[in-house]
């Protein structure tokens, strides 16, 4: 009955799956995604184009539509819609062409898509559409399913333009060749490019001359007239990375106020429309009706915004007052972008916007070059004075403070020494903090109506740091009962004021990293210079403090005995421990990501074979150190065996708990990660530091001090920082969860706590007990290796059949494996020797290794000032968890 519940309980963990081999998908019509397990849509370029046999249509025509894939690549599925380009509605209706296609309804028409009818290999599939009776631009949107796991949504033809029966023939656009779409190295959609600048059109873009059909960093516009025959105006192209929007303006200085603008902005439906404003100056600009603009395509793929429009007038007089109509030609251009809330734009920040050199002639072609971006000169002041202040002067005033009170006990005025460089410095740092703040007023001219997170965080440092040389002033006597309370806030609010400060010179950095794109590489060496600083000192004190421990206790004694050195060894083989967990967590970490994101032909491994080949090779090598152990005696490592595992059955079925829990664990982190956004689980999973530091105390009845706990809380409070994303809002467009988002809470908060419960268990048992590590370790695998064949038979048992249990598997997924089956050994040791709570201070300081070599070496990922600030956070709270107050027996004064 036993084995009926816990199969039961698998079962009702496995996500949903709505496969549709048979192609009616109508369910899918509004976001046209298939519901592959938790299998998300590639965002590499797709091996498929859609193309039409017209790119203009009149009401009524008919258009053939053909998929096609690219040389030796096939499909299984397909989904294919025609949408209007304004408001993304579903247009038109087709007809099959083909056997094994099929057509849909959507919204109860039918003919509104087509499907497959069954998911055999295909090379092309052709449709007709027939033109609505409407006006407006259109493109077909196709969802390509190679496989169950891989799969491309909304990959878009050109687009169709509409023209009316009388004009078709006249000013049909230049279709470029559809082929060449597929054939660039990024995942931009070459609708937009540098063609004819300086011929028949006038181009600005960031960086100069940079092509938006060939670069991911290129904020770019142009405009071309539009002859008065054809009605008059302009067409504007806008085109640059972001996940809010893109803006020009045009202005005649160059400040912002008084300037009409043109915003292509990402709605909160996730499309882009076109919006005309005016800017009056720091206040959000106020949106007009779009009279005399016609939009001609919007575009919005992987955090990058496209948009074209004609405008038939340019005017930057103010709309809100009487004036007389201002329609010149000669303009400072204005080129923005940043994020929006709803449609609506925010403040770009200086880094996001960018103006003409001089005022430019829209009539005339021509290449036009950005204004100097040399910083101001009041900036430039601000920030060196902020570096000053929490990089050098703060920084070694703590230094001072914390490490070097017993050599610096000579008296300077009455004062130790340490006290008195150390009031200096502070001094020294509040004062450069304080000039600093009044040079960014001074620059800003006062209080900014869009107040960045930069500005903020400014502002709260400046009060925290302006408050505590106060409250010092009035500190109790190092003898007084409530001398402590003076303490903790002192220390507490300084490491506050150092996070917000140093998390503060990052944002600042990445407002200029544009113009100066190496200063938060330096800054971040810079940072990383600092911690090992304060960590090589760290440990130098901790050891100083141990031999005057262990003299204050064996001080008289001319001997020690065996036993009284003992803990010394253990002592090493703690920390050593701890470093290789580290070292291996981080490589295991770095590797495992590349193995999963490296393109390859054929299929991926499975990553639950890899955890039963892991299983399997760590009790191989586990059986190889018990050989070792009885002197390469394969006689005694049978006897060994037997007696500890088969004789000791009861001890032997101990680990089948901790064995089940963590499966169950890890099919709960399915169940969290089908129903929850990536930023919400990675956030909430650390609260299992919590758990494992309560599972402790309770079961361990280990005695945790006040600021140990404080440690604790600080330590998630870091690494949730740390592994935030760092654009939220484009994950969650990614990732959307279409599952309960209160099963996916409860599901990892579940998972939590069986991680704290299933560790701290498995180190009950190895303590309370004098066995092998290595046998437990064999035991504990063995369960391990039953548990994981049932997860693949449950996840993967069809691609196991299909493929084999070593598909997909190199020389990298063995490396993986390798390293998966080591830590499962290092953890050991370290629960052995050290803790639990010890081993998630050694996680931690990997994710954040981890972090910082994909940075530098692997170039895969840009650490934002969140990052840095968790990654203070970590190191201080691994700081205050060692930190063991003691009195002094001569106190000096301070």
């Amino acid at each position: 009955m036993r084995y009926k519940v816990f199969g039961l309980l698998i079962f009702c963990l496995i996500n949903s799956v709505q496969p549709f081999g048979n192609g009616k998908i109508s369910l899918a019509c509004d976001t046209m995604t298939p519901s592959h397990k938790t299998y998300t849509t590639q965002v590499s370029m797709p091996p498929y184009r859609v193309s039409a046999s017209s790119y203009s249509f009149s009401p009524g025509d008919k258009i053939t539509v053909t998929l096609l894939a690219n040389p030796n690549t096939t499909f299984e599925g397909f989904f294919l819609q025609a949408r209007a380009v304004s408001g993304n509605n579903l247009v038109g209706s087709f007809r099959v062409l083909n056997s094994d296609s099929q057509i849909l309804d959507c919204g109860g028409v039918m003919g509104m898509a087509v499907s497959h009818i069954d998911t055999t290999k295909k090379y092309n599939i052709t449709a007709l559409w027939t033109a609505p009776h409407l006006s407006g631009a259109i493109h077909f949107r196709a969802t390509f399913v190679q496989n169950f796991r891989t799969f491309w949504v909304g990959v878009e033809s050109p687009l169709l333009s509409f023209f009316s029966n009388s004009n078709r023939n006249a000013n049909v656009p230049n279709v470029p060749n559809v082929p060449a779409v597929y054939a660039l190295s990024t995942n931009i959609p070459a609708v937009i490019s540098r063609a004819s600048c300086g011929i028949n059109k006038v181009c600005f873009s960031v960086p100069t001359d940079c092509d938006p059909s060939t670069s991911n960093n290129c904020v770019f516009m142009s405009s071309s007239p539009i002859s008065p025959a054809s009605g008059g105006g302009y067409q504007f192209d806008i085109s640059g990375p972001s996940t809010g929007y893109v803006s020009i303006g045009f202005s005649d200085d160059t400040q912002m106020g008084n300037d009409v603008i043109y915003n292509c902005v990402v709605t909160a439906a996730g499309v882009v429309e076109v919006q005309h404003a005016y800017s009056e100056g720091k206040s959000l600009p106020r949106v007009l009706t779009p009279n005399n603009l016609e939009v001609i395509m919007t575009s919005y793929s992987n955090g990058f915004i496209q948009c074209s429009f004609i405008s038939r007038n340019i005017s930057i007089q103010n709309p809100f007052q009487r004036s007389n109509s201002n329609n010149n030609s000669l303009y400072y251009i204005f080129l923005a972008h940043g994020t929006s809330n709803n449609g609506q734009i925010q403040y770009h920040g200086p880094s996001g916007r960018f103006s003409s050199s001089s005022r430019i002639d829209l009539l005339a072609a021509s290449n036009v070059t950005s204004a100097s971006s040399e910083l101001d000169p009041l900036i430039k002041a601000h920030g060196a004075l902020m570096l000053i202040a929490w990089m050098t002067t703060g920084s070694l005033g703590m230094i001072l403070a914390r490490y070097f009170k017993v050599t610096g006990k000579q008296l300077v005025l009455g004062k130790a020494i340490w006290f008195q460089a150390h009031v200096l410095l502070m001094v020294l740092t509040v004062c450069a903090t304080i000039a600093s703040f009044v040079l960014a007023f001074v620059k800003e001219r006062g209080w900014s109506n869009n107040l960045s997170t930069h500005a903020i965080i400014g502002c709260i440092v400046m009060s925290l740091a302006f408050f505590q040389p106060l409250i010092a002033l009035f500190r109790p006597s190092p003898q007084s009962s409530r001398r402590f309370i003076f303490n903790w806030f002192h220390v507490i609010n300084a490491l506050v004021i150092k996070v917000l400060a140093v998390a503060n010179l990052f944002l600042g950095l990445q407002v200029i990293s544009r113009t100066y794109p190496w200063m938060p590489e330096v800054m971040g060496g810079f940072f990383a210079w600092e911690a090992l600083a304060f960590i090589s000192l760290e440990i130098n004190a901790q050891m100083v403090k141990k031999e005057k421990d262990n003299y204050a206790v064996n001080g008289n004694q001319k001997s020690k005995s065996p036993n009284e050195s003992a803990p010394t060894m253990a002592s090493h083989i703690k920390y050593i421990s701890l470093g290789i967990l580290v070292l291996q967590t981080t490589s295991l970490v770095l590797t495992m990501r590349y193995s999963r994101t490296l393109k390859e032909e054929g299929p991926q491994y499975l990553p639950s074979t890899a955890v039963v080949a892991a299983e399997v090779l760590k009790i191989m090598a586990c059986i190889l150190l018990v050989y070792k152990e009885n002197n390469y005696n394969l006689r005694s490592v049978k006897r060994v065996l037997h007696d500890e595992i088969i004789n000791k059955l009861m001890d032997t079925l101990k680990l089948a708990i901790p064995s089940g829990i963590y499966t169950l664990q890890n099919n709960l982190l399915y169940v969290a990660l089908s129903n929850l956004d990536a930023a919400t689980y990675q956030v909430t999973y650390q609260l299992k530091i919590l758990t494992t530091a309560l599972f402790s105390v309770s079961m361990l009845q280990k005695k945790l001090t006040k600021h140990q706990w404080v440690s604790l809380l600080i330590l998630m409070a870091g690494v949730a920082l740390v592994q935030w994303p760092a654009d939220s809002s484009k994950t969650h467009n990614k990732e959307v969860s279409t599952g309960s988002g209160f099963v996916g809470l409860m599901a990892v908060i579940t998972a939590c706590f069986s991680s704290g419960f299933a560790g701290v268990y498995f180190e009950k048992i190895l303590k309370e007990t004098k066995q092998s590590l290595w046998i437990r370790n064999i035991q504990l695998g063995l369960f391990g290796w039953i548990f994981g064949l049932m997860g693949v038979f449950i996840y993967d048992g069809e691609r196991v059949s299909k493929g084999g249990f070593f598909q997909g598997y190199n020389n990298l997924t063995w490396t993986v494996v390798v390293l998966q089956a080591l830590g499962g050994l290092v953890v050991a040791t370290v629960i052995k020797y050290a803790d639990n709570i010890l081993k998630s201070f050694a996680a931690s300081i990997s994710i954040i290794l981890s972090t910082l070599i994909s940075y530098f070496w692997l170039k895969d990922f840009v650490p934002t000032s969140v990052f840095f600030a968790g990654a203070l956070l970590v190191i201080a709270a691994t700081f205050l968890y060692g930190y063991v107050p003691k009195p002094s027996a001569n106190p000096i004064k301070a």
